[in-house]
């Protein structure tokens, strides 16, 4: 019997092929960038990586700013703008300023001093019918987003509710945390911020599609009538292929892998 032998291309190609197997999931899963912002802060400040774009009376400023990719620290094209109406007022006082929630709470999760950026710092309610918008611009209409953020001022209070609204965007899924009230066809988010450490709740949206104007915004107010609630403490906005590009790239790694 006479055995061929492999021609140095085909072997090639399966190297290839093994490569690209094992290299395509891990497209699936990866994020365009990661990016944090620290509203407010005490001790330490914000690492290098997160932004620090905060608004309110006493706030160090700016309040508009290029967000930056959390791995590598450089510029991303989305810029993020706050603004707000009411006269909040920005604190870092260590005894009136918030905290970090409970470890293991969905807020402790998603910002703590020791993987990202800290909820402590406060940005304060401002008279009747305040409230504080960020506003994301530069955004990729063929991309999704995901966008959470948190606050806890406590202090023991058990009434100081703030809604958190998305607006201006094609679609959008509510993820926020289970225990939260979520509103308005999905698009609001209400829980309690004056004191949110045990609970820990976010609010967080998936899958947002900003449309052709490339933004959308998120507002926080008074979520009841107690108008003394408390607004952004950090956020972060994460950026994905759109879905259509994970599904193919799914399809492909399985196609692959059957072969």
């Amino acid at each position: 019997m006479v055995r061929r032998r492999a021609s140095p291309t085909v072997g090639i190609c399966i190297a290839a092929l093994a490569i690209t197997v094992f290299c395509v999931p891990a497209q699936v899963a990866r994020a365009d960038f990661v990016a944090y912002n620290d509203v407010a802060w005490i001790s330490p400040a914000p690492v290098d990586n997160a932004t620090r774009y905060n608004i309110g009376t006493n706030s160090p400023g700016p309040t508009s700013g290029l967000l930056k990719d959390w791995s590598t620290g450089g510029n991303t094209l989305v810029t993020a703008t706050f603004s707000q109406s009411g006269g909040v007022i920005w604190q870092n006082d260590p005894t009136t300023g918030g905290s970090d929630c409970n470890v293991g709470t969905d807020a402790y999760n998603y910002f703590n001093p020791t993987t990202s950026v800290s909820l402590a710092g406060l940005v304060y309610y401002g008279s009747t019918g305040w409230w504080v918008e960020i506003a994301f611009s530069g955004l990729d209409p063929t991309k999704t987003y995901e966008f959470v953020t948190s606050t806890n001022r406590n202090g023991g209070y058990t009434n100081r509710l703030t809604k958190y609204t998305i607006s201006d965007v094609l679609a959008s899924t509510n993820s926020s945390s289970a225990g939260a009230t979520t509103g308005d066809g999905g698009a609001s988010t209400t829980f309690n911020t004056g004191h949110n450490t045990v609970t820990g709740y976010v609010a967080r949206w998936t899958d947002i599609s900003c449309g052709p104007d490339r933004d959308f915004v998120v507002r926080a107010e008074a979520g009841s009538t107690v108008n003394q609630a408390y607004t952004f403490s950090a956020f972060k906005l994460v950026e994905t292929p759109e879905p259509a590009t994970l599904t193919l790239l799914a399809l492909v790694a399985l196609a692959l892998r059957r072969r």
